[in-house]
């Protein structure tokens, strides 16, 4: 084990060394490999500075130098690119959605070494998840000869509703679960750090993570997360706005809709969410005696059928994304979103995203907000959870 760095008498430059480290740790991550030159240029840093945070890192085994080499029309010393060690250590990534339920481990350059998936007996409750999971690492740590020490943490993201500062599951509706300490229990049996998230906040953080050197630090993004669920995450100038955890909050909020001519009041996620659609091409009683396995298999079947034009399917999703945009309105209009994005299996029907994002560029014509931009993102949870392992543990393990 490696000792921890000597406290400097100056506490603010630990600070500066921690986040010009997570920096040249974001830029390798991004780009695979760099010349010490290439990372002074890009991150505009002194070489003497990256020249010594690179070696702290080469004598903590987290980054190793490559062959040297002279690059064409290059005079001078040869250059050496600087990689990140896969073996300098291993981060867990936990997904517990309708859609996914994976258990991943990965290395330090980002590659999947072990993965599996959570039987659908396991997720019927929290106990017998965390039971699999347990059990999923010590075998593998066991048949493969994993070193546990090199562990560095664990994220988990879940769908519903969490206490991010104590791991707390407040509840998951889909999944019926509700007021259990997962991330303790969790630590407890994986003898590391864990992480809890909700779905929408892991996907925003991943969004933000890979623009980082795009600066979108300065941005406020507004992301939305639609599958048999919806919710959505709330960043202002690259802050993570928590409202307690609960992504699902989005979907309380009165949907607006110029098709709905009715005085039915009706919640966004009685309009919009994949649970709502799917109760549209079927019956109303549709999904309440479903497993979330099948009703998941139906909804990519219907999300499928909706870019078949002139069906039923293409309008149904169409109309839920046109109440989804002009609901939006309501939801922007105060803080101006720089960036909407759109995530989660709904983004795959072409209809739902033309209709969410036409009814808002109409809605919000002659506004402040008609020139936000929209992104249609695809990430899958478990790649976003990986992604939000490593920059968690990453960092922190090298200051020790």
């Amino acid at each position: 084990m490696k000792q921890p760095k000597t406290p400097t008498k100056r506490p603010h430059l630990n600070d500066i060394r921690a986040t010009n480290r997570a920096r040249i740790l974001e830029l390798l991550l991004q780009h695979g490999a760099a010349s010490r030159k290439d990372l002074s240029l890009r991150l505009e840093l002194t070489n003497a500075t990256i020249s010594r945070i690179t070696k702290e890192l080469i004598d903590d085994g987290v980054c190793y130098e490559g062959e040297s080499y002279r690059s064409e029309n290059q005079l001078g010393r040869h250059q050496t690119d600087i990689f990140i060690n896969p073996e300098g250590g291993f981060v867990i990534a936990i997904c517990i959605s309708a859609f996914s339920q994976i258990v991943r481990i990965a290395d330090l350059s980002g590659k999947t070494r072990y993965q599996t998936e959570i039987p659908v007996k396991d997720v019927e409750s929290p106990e017998a998840a965390v039971k699999f999971i347990s059990s999923y690492i010590d075998k593998t740590v066991s048949d493969n000869a994993l070193n546990r020490e090199k562990i560095l943490g664990a994220v988990l993201a879940i769908a519903g509703s969490t206490n991010v500062k104590t791991g707390y599951l407040n509840q998951s509706p889909l999944l019926k679960w509700s007021n259990f300490p997962i991330g303790e229990k969790l630590c407890e049996h994986l003898s590391c750090p864990i992480r809890v998230e909700n779905i929408a906040d892991t996907l925003c953080f991943n969004y933000m993570e890979e623009n980082k050197l795009k600066d979108s630090s300065s941005l406020n993004i507004f992301l939305i997360h639609i599958a048999i669920g919806m919710g959505a995450s709330l960043a202002i100038e690259g802050r993570i706005v928590r409202r307690r955890g609960n992504e699902g909050l989005i979907g309380k909020i009165p949907a607006s809709s110029s098709q709905d001519h009715s005085k039915n009041f009706k919640r966004l996620d009685q309009v919009s969410s994949g649970l709502a659609i799917l109760q549209r091409l079927e019956s109303p009683d549709y999904g309440k005696k479903d497993t979330f396995s099948t009703i998941t298999k139906d909804f990519q079947a219907a999300v499928k059928s909706s870019n078949i034009k002139s069906g039923l399917e293409e309008r149904v999703f169409l109309e839920a994304g046109q109440t989804l945009g002009e609901s939006l309105m309501a939801l922007t209009v105060a803080y101006a979103p720089d960036i909407i994005v759109l995530e989660g299996p709904v983004v795959d029907s072409g209809s739902f995203c033309e209709g969410a994002i036409n009814s808002y560029k109409k809605i919000t014509k002659g506004t402040d907000i008609e020139n936000t931009e929209f992104l249609i993102n695809k990430t899958s949870y478990i790649e976003a959870t990986q992604n939000l392992a490593l920059r968690e543990y990453l960092c922190k393990a090298i200051m020790g």
